[in-house]
């Protein structure tokens, strides 16, 4: 169902900007057949005709990633809430009094960024867990998935995605123990 709405959306925004994209197309074309040398004010006009084109889409396009990227929030808040009410349904009836939404900690693989190592101490990962508590094979299950469902196609609409790139990470240095003092 998820995936169904997201490929509507992503349909429904690729129809929005493909009329400006055509527009765009044709002043190029005019542009092509005008020549590259040509200097004549037809050709002044139709080159402001393509800048204002273009900054047009690219408006367009930035208003279009804002609205997939509400969407995809809301979509995806949706479908997290509907894991979390299996989830916590699941636990209640296998006697779980707690239910810690983590994943386990991975001492097999060495970051390979400061970004993904302080991403990996961020999820809180359970560090000691008796055998048998985690819920997440009985939880995909009772929701009929093999397995977690794949990430969505990438959008044909261009989307800027800002990267926090993390500074250097201080390492707490502990102070010098004080010098005893004499008797």
């Amino acid at each position: 169902a998820y995936t169904s709405r997201m490929e509507a959306k992503r349909d429904e925004l690729r129809k929005r900007i493909a009329p400006m994209d055509n527009e765009l197309k044709v002043i190029t074309e005019k542009l092509k057949a005008l020549g590259p040398d040509n200097k004549s004010p037809e050709a002044q006009q139709t080159g402001a005709m393509y800048e204002s084109k273009q900054q047009d889409i690219m408006k367009l396009s930035q208003g279009l990633d804002r609205e997939m990227d509400t969407f995809v929030t809301a979509i995806n808040y949706e479908a997290y809430l509907t894991v979390v009410k299996q989830a916590q349904s699941l636990a209640r009836a296998s006697g779980f009094a707690y239910l810690l939404a983590s994943r386990p900690a991975d001492d097999t693989t060495v970051p390979g960024s400061a970004g993904a190592f302080m991403q990996s101490v961020m999820s809180r990962p359970v560090l000691l867990a008796p055998a048998g508590t985690d819920l997440t094979t009985e939880l995909l299950t009772s929701m009929k998935l093999d397995e977690p469902p794949a990430p969505p196609a990438t959008l044909a609409v261009p989307v800027a995605v800002p990267v926090l790139v993390p500074g250097p990470v201080p390492v707490p240095v502990p102070s010098p123990a004080p010098a005893p003092k004499p008797l």
